[in-house]
């Protein structure tokens, strides 16, 4: 799946080829769109016409700017009592550090104490959660339902698993002051310079499916 399609996008393409599951069904959904008036009876649209158009995804899917602020507003207002009631830590990396990195998705939201499973996966209502983000070089934020909020210095190794976080969430890039950051991708292991990013195959493995 190419990340950079939009979820208005994803949806479309599933909707059209849950209606072209078979053709009875595709049959229905035309008989229902000429009663409604949105097709014209003499418009082709053949089962077998519109199986292939779909397949071969000769076509765009645009949605007005107005839609997609509408239901981002109404995603925020969902989504901000469910942040304010998490406690925040602000991580402060040593002052000898390669610092934190950023990315073109910073805010991450993983689960405590191992993966997600298809059936359980992270929510922001969710307790055994953590939602972390970089705030500059020196600064991060981290917050849990079940912590308080608080300050807390952290060693380099940490430093290094919040970047390894972020980078695992980056869409396409991870963005650094300079090249003196470190990263690890599991608590535990030793942490790695910021040179060997650009080939580490975990890091490679998250974006894998991303056209570029």
């Amino acid at each position: 799946m190419n990340r950079s399609e939009t979820f208005h996008e994803r949806v479309a393409k599933q909707i059209m080829n849950l209606a072209l599951s078979t053709p009875e069904r595709w049959a229905h959904q035309v008989k229902k769109a000429t009663e409604a008036g949105f097709l014209s009876k003499d418009a082709d649209m053949s089962y077998e016409s519109m199986k292939k158009f779909v397949a071969e995804e000769n076509y765009t899917i645009s949605v007005p700017n107005e839609r997609q602020i509408a239901l981002e507003v109404a995603t925020f207002d969902k989504l901000l009592p469910l942040i304010f009631r998490r406690g925040w830590v602000l991580l402060k990396a040593p002052k000898d550090s390669g610092g934190f990195v950023t990315s073109d998705h910073p805010v991450c939201l993983t689960t405590v104490g191992g993966a997600p499973s298809i059936a359980h996966r992270p929510g922001y209502g969710l307790r055994s959660t953590e939602v972390l983000f970089p705030l500059s070089p020196k600064l991060a934020l981290v917050g849990a339902f079940e912590t308080s909020d608080g300050e807390a210095e952290i060693e380099e190794d940490m430093v290094a698993i919040f970047n390894g976080t972020v980078a695992t969430f980056a869409e396409r890039q991870v963005y650094a002051r300079d090249y003196h950051f470190h990263y690890a991708f599991r608590e535990g292991e030793p942490y790695r310079k910021a040179s060997k990013l650009v080939s580490d195959p975990k890091f490679l493995r998250a974006t894998d499916y991303v056209d570029e």
